[in-house]
This record gives structure tokens, C-alpha cells and sequence, in this order.
């Protein structure tokens, strides 16, 4: 069993919302999305609104795997993706203007934690029920084509205490 590194609590650190265009963002993937490291990643393994992901700025791959102090999706992969890699702004029926980013969002057991948003005429999107089926269909297409596999389904690795480098 794994420790929650103490690099993850917030202990009084404000969110950061400063992202380097290379930044990669770390999400977790169920294997019942991603079964084998042969295998395509699901497009359901991608979201919206509200994405959350994990910061490599202050976290390591594995790390994503927590969930409060517990490495409970231990079983889980994860895959990487930088933050220009975030289809920034879409077009719906011509008519609707769709935007995304993302924001750091800590959380008490996981200061690294953050979302990639929608918004839609400039209004944060906060409903799935909100987004167009064929918008979110295509802004998954075209993050999941971006995404890099970092640890696989069932994939064993250390987990590393101290904080990631800061560049």
C-alpha cells in the first residue's frame, strides 16, 4: 500500500493558475476504458465539463491514482496530455461559441488537482446535459488524438514522495 506523498496536501497554497503551454495534465483512465497498453484509449475516458485532471508541475504520473489518502485506482492507467494540447475554442452550428481551459482547482488531499472547463459564449458550462452531443464528440476526438500513455491498466510502479522539480 502507498502513502499519500505530503507534496499533495495544500497545507495553505493557493491555487496556481499559471500553465505553461507545455505543462502536461495527468489523467486517470478506468480499465474498463483502456484494457491493455496495446489498445486504444476510449473516447469515454474523456469528458466534459469539468475534466479533472492532475498537474505534472507539482505531481507524478502515479499520483493521479489517489483518491484522499488512498491509492485506490492503483490498477488504474494514465494517460498525459500538455496543456496546448486543449482544443481551445470551437464553433457549434455557427451560431454557438464554445471555449475551454484549464484551472487549477486544489483539493484539500490534492493541491495538484485541476479541471479542464467549457464555456460556452464566455458562461463556465457546468452540465454535461448543457454541451451538444456532436460538440463534445468532437472536442474529445480531437483531445484524444493528443493523448500520450503513461502508465498502463494494472501497471506496478513506485510511488515517489518528494515533489516534481521546479523549472
Amino acid at each position: 500500500m502507498s502513502d499519500l506523498p505530503a507534496a499533495m496536501q495544500t497545507r495553505g497554497r493557493q491555487p496556481d493558475d499559471v500553465f505553461q503551454p507545455d505543462e502536461l495534465l495527468y489523467r486517470r483512465v478506468p480499465p474498463i476504458h483502456w484494457e491493455d497498453w496495446d489498445e486504444d484509449i476510449e473516447l469515454d475516458a474523456i469528458e466534459l465539463p469539468d475534466m479533472s485532471v492532475v498537474r505534472s508541475k507539482y505531481a507524478h504520473p502515479e499520483w493521479v491514482r489517489f483518491e484522499g489518502t488512498t491509492y485506490k485506482f492503483s490498477n488504474w492507467g494514465v494517460v498525459g496530455f500538455r496543456v496546448d494540447s486543449i482544443p481551445p475554442e470551437l464553433q457549434h452550428l455557427g451560431v454557438y461559441r464554445y471555449t475551454f481551459d484549464v484551472r487549477h482547482d486544489p483539493k484539500k488531499q490534492n493541491f495538484p488537482h485541476s479541471e479542464v472547463r467549457a464555456y460556452e459564449d464566455g458562461n463556465h458550462v457546468t452540465l454535461s446535459e448543457s454541451l451538444d452531443a456532436h460538440l463534445h464528440l468532437r472536442w474529445r476526438e480531437q483531445l484524444s488524438r493528443r493523448l500520450r500513455k503513461l502508465l498502463g491498466p494494472n501497471q506496478n510502479v513506485d510511488v515517489r514522495q518528494e515533489p516534481p522539480p521546479i523549472d
